[in-house]
């Protein structure tokens, strides 16, 4: 038998230009371990991957492409797992599947799954089973009955009777010993040619608390489990030794509830050289524990504050202390540890007051010395399985925003699809909210775009606003009023329009912003190897040149590099001059040693004047003529071919022209 599971879809990013977190899926992994060790042939398709080797296109053809390539592969039975916000390309790759082989048994898994799985088999005739909780015990019995669909009081296990009937096995068990499963099966991922730098390990399952908006509890349980130390060290060493690992992200959405058990897993990485992170609550650390943890490796750990707001954090059950955060990643910096505060925005009775003191706990983090907290801006997702589904599920609502942490649509039938099933897609909706849906959504997003833009400029952006996140969301907020924003949000661009409105073009920040803009917009182009630079009879001068789409001219800017080196001496000042020369900038992005390099280059107005002539494909001579025509500044071969050098200008398919030819 061969069984075939398909990962997860997820990207950061926009559809335009995805980013991909490459990090093997660690529940099929075991899952896959458990039935190699009964002789089955399991194996992993991940659509990240094919993606990324341009197997596939994030459109409209994706979710036939990927049904495609899984029936290609030649599975007994396709195992596919989903998160609410990917959930219906999920429902379409299946659907397509059985289009191509209805008698191929489907089966779908994970958190979404499990605690909708009686709407799910009643509303989606593609899945023929829906494999609840944790399935490593669940598996191999399944698999041994699914062509006889003979299941007699087989658990954790949903699917349709001989007359159609829903029929439901008991709750599946929770693996109360995680030692006693495989190691999961990573030589199943292609690890070894993705130039991964860190790799995740299942350090444990289940979270003792009852957050209003979390569904970790729903799936995993409130049976706090951790792996032993001997086990961790045992799977963390041979990820080294196979793959050379030195840096672990401990996948565990609270690792450091047991204090012993945390203090006994550093006392044994003492003696490694290991680095790794992990997420925790601030009040489960302090700072002796940090001191340990750091000293046995730890760099890195996310803390969700979810609120800044001491109403939000009863209502939202997070329950922390907040006078205690601040402390706490102190303790964090004191140790060298990096730390991530993550907040959320949107919950049904937030008001203003509550979402101003998030905003400004949010910028006073980011903004803190030594730029070793990373604070994270989020709208909040309605979670099936969550106490706050339970109290506002008919206050649900569609209006087709994307956040940034849900699947795009891609198919034309997407949106309706969403509309209609609120329960099943309920990631997809919001609650109805005391602010602004259109409030909510701007923050969100402008909170993204600061982001994308960098530390520098959002920490001189906030500066220029006395150091309020509030401050500055409600002045931008305020100055759009009636002002269409897309349906994707506020974006880098928005802001620079606001802050120009209330600015002034010339003023420093405005530049920072611009820079910082066109500096990420190089850096995300593709641009393919270039032909060389050899025309026809061995005369480069007829090869057709452009402007690259990994170089961009900035003209009327200040010196921005000189912004940025005081950013980075600690000027205090904000940039709020608009003295100064105004100058024309050439970026150029350039990839090196697997990151990406922009290089910046003053330039004149002659030399901005030639690279705004290739903007459309042409040759040199071609240019020449042109310029003369038209009073172009015209450069000779020597410049120009000084910019093809720097990248700026970049070859298409060498031709002869006319022009040259006369």
């Amino acid at each position: 038998m061969r069984v075939v599971f398909v990962d997860n879809l997820l990207y950061e990013g926009t559809a335009s230009a995805p980013v991909f977190d490459l990090q093997p899926h660690l529940g099929l992994l075991s899952l896959v371990a458990v039935a190699r060790g009964a002789g089955v042939d399991a194996q992993v398709y991940d659509p990240k991957l094919a993606l990324t080797r341009g197997e596939l296109a994030l459109d409209a053809s994706l979710y036939s492409a990927m049904a495609e390539q899984i029936a290609a592969r030649g599975p007994d039975v396709v195992g596919f797992t989903a998160l609410g916000c990917n959930m219906h390309c999920v429902v379409n790759v299946a659907r397509r599947l059985k289009q191509i082989d209805l008698a191929l048994p489907v089966l779908l898994g994970g958190p979404h799954a499990t605690i909708l799985h009686r709407e799910i088999v009643n509303r989606f005739p593609q899945f023929d089973f829906v494999v609840r909780g944790e399935a490593e015990e669940t598996l191999l019995p399944l698999l041994a009955r699914v062509h006889e669909r003979d299941f007699g009081e087989l658990t954790g296990v949903s699917y349709r009777g001989a007359a159609g009937e829903l029929v439901c096995g008991a709750a599946s068990p929770i693996v109360q010993d995680l030692d006693g499963l495989p190691v999961p099966a990573y030589d199943c991922y292609p690890i070894g040619e993705l130039g991964l730098e860190t790799i995740r390990v299942e350090a444990g399952r289940g979270c003792p608390f009852s957050c209003t908006f979390c569904s970790t509890a729903s799936f995993f349980g409130r049976s706090y489990r951790l792996k032993s130390v001997a086990r961790l060290l045992a799977e963390m060493d041979h990820l080294h030794r196979t793959y050379g690992f030195s840096d672990f992200k401990l996948n565990h959405d609270l690792f450091t509830v047991n204090r012993t058990k945390v203090r006994a897993f550093c006392e044994a990485l003492f003696d490694r050289t290991y680095t790794w992170g992990c997420s925790a609550r601030t009040d489960c650390v302090d700072p002796e524990l940090l001191s340990t943890m750091a000293r046995a490796g730890c760099r890195s750990i996310y803390f969700g504050i979810e609120a800044g707001s001491e109403r939000m954090q009863r209502r939202s059950r997070k329950r922390l202390d907040l006078a205690e955060v601040e402390p706490v990643l102190d303790a964090c910096d004191a140790n060298g540890i990096r730390s991530t505060a993550s907040f959320i925005i949107g919950y049904p009775d937030e008001e203003r007051a509550d979402q101003d003191a998030t905003l400004e706990m949010a910028g006073r983090l980011w903004c803190r010395p030594g730029a070793r907290t990373t604070s994270q801006i989020h709208l909040l997702t309605p979670e099936p399985g969550t106490q706050l589904i339970e109290e506002h599920h008919a206050a649900l609502r569609f209006d087709g925003y994307v956040t940034d942490f849900n699947f795009p649509r891609l198919h034309p039938d997407d949106g309706a699809l969403l509309a209609a099933e609120p329960a099943i897609f309920a990631n997809h909706q919001h609650f109805a909210t005391v602010l602004p849906r259109a409030r909510n959504v701007f923050v969100a997003s402008a909170w993204i775009a600061l982001c994308t833009l960098g530390r520098p400029a959002a920490v001189c952006a906030l500066r220029a606003f006395g150091g309020s996140l509030a401050h500055f969301m409600r002045e931008a907020y305020e100055w759009y009023g009636e002002r269409a924003v897309t349906a994707d949000g506020a974006s880098a661009s928005d802001l620079i329009a606001f802050l120009t409105a209330r600015f002034g073009a010339r003023h420093q920040l405005v530049s920072l912003f611009r820079y910082a803009h066109a500096s990420n917009a190089i850096c995300a182009a593709r641009e393919p190897n270039a032909p060389p630079l050899l025309g026809a009879h061995g005369d480069p001068r007829d090869v057709a040149l452009r402007l690259s789409a990994r170089a961009a001219v900035l003209e009327d800017v200040h010196d921005c590099v000189a912004l940025l080196r005081r950013f980075e001496h600690g000027e205090a000042e904000p940039l709020t001059s608009s003295d100064g020369p105004l100058t024309t900038l050439l970026l150029v992005c350039t990839p090196a040693a697997g990151k990406k390099i922009v290089a910046t280059y003053a330039i004149g107005t002659a030399t901005a004047g030639v690279l705004r002539a290739f903007e459309r494909p042409a040759s040199y001579w071609e240019y020449g003529a042109a310029a003369a025509r038209c009073t172009e500044p015209f450069a000779d071969w020597n410049g120009v071919a000084s910019l093809v050098e720097l990248g700026a200008l970049v070859c298409e398919l060498p031709r002869r022209t006319l022009v040259a030819a006369g």
